[in-house]
This record gives C-alpha cells, structure tokens and sequence, in this order.
C-alpha cells in the first residue's frame, strides 16, 4: 500500500523517507527546507495555506524568539511567527536531501 502524505503527495515514490522528513519546528535557525504536506486540519490547514505554507514552497527558519517560541519563517517572501506546535504540523525536506534524483 502506497503512503501518501495530508497534500496528497507519495512520499515513497519520490524516493523520501520518514526518517528524512521533519517537522517544520525542527529545522535550525537559518535552516531551509521544502514544504511535503500540512498535516494541520480546519482552520489552522486554511490559515497555513492562505500564508503561503503549502507543498513545493520553500522555507527558511529566519529567526527563534529569546524563550525558544515561537519561531520565525520565511516563505514567499513574508516573515510569519508561527508557534512550535503549530509548526510542527508542516512536514518538511531539508534542502540537503534530494527530493528527486
């Protein structure tokens, strides 16, 4: 059986796995990385989406708050805070993985 992610995307077929998967809230500050899915549902998916955090849009984790939370990201050219639980439901690639060879 094929695993597709909430976006619909099989993530096996493109050649990555869980285990190169991350959730947004885990990269680094100055990380960058490629949207996979939004596992979010309602109003939080509709707001992700409305911000540009989507699948195929990259990334970048632009700054962290002194406390650790939330964190800012870099998507489309607009800076959002976004607070680490919520975060965490955006599954994302980092840029050193290859999505496709």
């Amino acid at each position: 059986m094929e695993r597709t992610g909430a976006s619909g995307i099989n993530n096996e077929r493109n050649g990555i796995n869980s285990e190169e998967t991350l959730g947004m809230n885990e990269l680094p500050a100055g990380g960058e990385a490629v949207i996979l899915s939004v596992e979010a549902r309602g109003e939080l998916r509709r707001r992700l989406i409305e911000l540009g955090f989507f699948p195929g849009e990259t990334v970048k984790k632009v700054l962290v708050s002194p406390l650790g939370d939330p964190s800012a990201y870099l998507v489309r050219e607009s800076v959002t805070a976004i607070r680490g639980c919520d975060a965490s439901l955006v599954r994302v690639v980092p840029k050193e993985v290859r999505l496709w060879d």
